[in-house]
């Protein structure tokens, strides 16, 4: 069954004199200076402004992004289904083939690992008949054997390695290892004010104003 997601027309026309009342505002607090009690009341009454016009605009904004986002989210969730399914074909053929692959790699390092193997054999016998050289020889040839791959790596695939790490022993890390825990120390800030000294950590103060 075919279904529609329509979407009403969006006016915009309106952002733009906002805008402009915007820059003028902008412009008014590039120029500010407060050196007197008068001053400092008008800049607050400045900040109220820019705080209720973000307000406005901010629910303004909503009113035009809103319908999209609900058109956005119907057709996301048509498409899901199908695009995870597809990522799961993806991941089960790729993992197939990454399997294969590492078992003709087996092989093949078993094979050269066998061959090698016979070859050393064959120096030490070529040794103990104090053929030295010759086995000297048969030791070189032996580091330098390689067993080719009985197959080929498809068109438009290639293959790399990602190594990854495992904590096994969180104590055995060095120091270079270990992340700070940011988290703790700001919640410490706050919670001490800075009467807790701890050792590499300088708590701080910073001001800020809240306008209501």
């Amino acid at each position: 069954m075919n279904e529609i997601i329509s979407l009403e027309p969006i006016k915009t026309e309106h952002i733009e004199s906002l805008t402009i009342d915007c820059k003028k505002i902008l412009q008014n607090s590039e120029a500010l200076e407060i050196s007197t009690q008068v001053e400092l009341d008008n800049a607050n009454s400045a900040l109220r402004i820019v705080k209720t016009k973000l307000k406005e605009l901010e629910e303004d904004r909503k009113k035009l992004t809103q319908p999209l986002e609900s058109v956005k989210k119907s057709i996301i969730a048509k498409y899901k289904p199908a695009i995870e399914m597809l990522e799961k074909a993806e991941s089960l053929i790729k993992r197939g083939m990454i399997v294969f692959t590492e078992k003709i790699e087996a092989e093949r390092r078993k094979q050269e690992e066998e061959l090698r193997r016979k070859m050393l054999e064959k120096a030490e016998k070529a040794e103990a008949k104090g053929k030295v050289e010759k086995a000297k020889e048969i030791r070189q040839q032996a580091e330098l054997t390689t067993v080719v791959s009985k197959i080929e790596t498809p068109k438009g695939v290639s293959y790399r390695e990602i190594w990854k790490y495992k904590i096994v022993d969180e104590t055995l890390l060095e120091r270079q290892y270990l992340i700070p825990n940011h988290d703790m120390l700001s919640k410490m800030a706050t919670a001490t004010k800075g009467a807790i000294e701890v050792k590499g950590v300088q708590f701080y103060s910073e001001k800020i104003i809240a306008s209501r």
